[in-house]
């Protein structure tokens, strides 16, 4: 990385979006943990492949996704699970993009469509309704980079990442937004691990704002 040190970040996995995973206790939302069946090569909206799963947590799976007209237009798509439960944690984290659409940054991350997809049963006459969003393509979180640095990063290489994570959550907190939920698995990577070439590559992207909340909100409830 830096040449004032021997820390590098070896390269080892494709890029990830992990979702925090926060209790439910719900009695109906015990019986609506249904996840989406999907599976690579399903498209959805008439407009994205499936590619493989990125990310999994306890109210949504992410997965990698491209345009049908365009394989080169890479996404992650995240898949609210079925339930009225998931689907309030899908309406608060659209509120908050609806918040700060009109932001310019590089440091929070972005959602480039949403819809939802439906899946009728023939077998028991039902149908599950899955909310999506439609987020820009990321790497890796900060936890899995720590676990490939040799002898940590040096200050300056820190103050960066610092001040950057400092930068996204000042946009935020303009809005009267609390991240609520802010650690190492919801700071992600711009890219791949395997595309960074030195330290001063880095830069990172606050994601997950599911659990995100306006100041006085009910939603603080919520809230570790």
């Amino acid at each position: 990385m830096d040449s004032t040190s021997s820390s590098t970040v070896v390269p080892q996995q494709r890029g990830r979006h992990r979702e925090s995973a926060e209790s439910n206790n719900s009695a109906d939302d015990k019986k609506s943990v249904l996840s989406p069946m999907i599976s690579v090569g399903t498209i959805l909206n008439n407009k994205y492949v499936i590619g493989e799963q990125l990310g999994k947590g306890r109210f949504s799976i992410v997965y990698l996704a491209n345009e049908i007209t365009n394989k080169e237009n890479k996404y992650a798509i995240k898949i609210y699970r079925h339930g009225k439960h998931f689907r309030t944690y899908f309406d608060n984290e659209m509120r908050i993009f609806n918040i700060i659409k009109d932001e310019k940054t590089q440091y929070i991350v972005k959602c480039i469509d949403y819809f939802a997809y439906i899946n009728y049963d023939e077998n028991t006459c039902s149908s599950s309704i899955y909310p999506c969003i439609v987020l820009n393509l990321l790497g890796e979180d900060m936890h899995e980079m720590i676990k490939h640095i040799d002898d940590g990063l040096p200050t300056k290489t820190v103050s960066n990442i610092t001040k950057q994570i400092l930068m996204g959550l000042s946009i935020l907190h303009s809005k009267n937004i609390i991240h609520t939920d802010l650690s190492i698995f919801n700071i992600l990577l711009s890219k791949p691990i395997k595309e960074i070439e030195s330290n001063n590559d880095i830069k990172v992207v606050i994601s997950d704002l599911g659990t995100s909340t306006l100041t006085n909100n009910y939603f603080k409830r919520f809230i570790g």
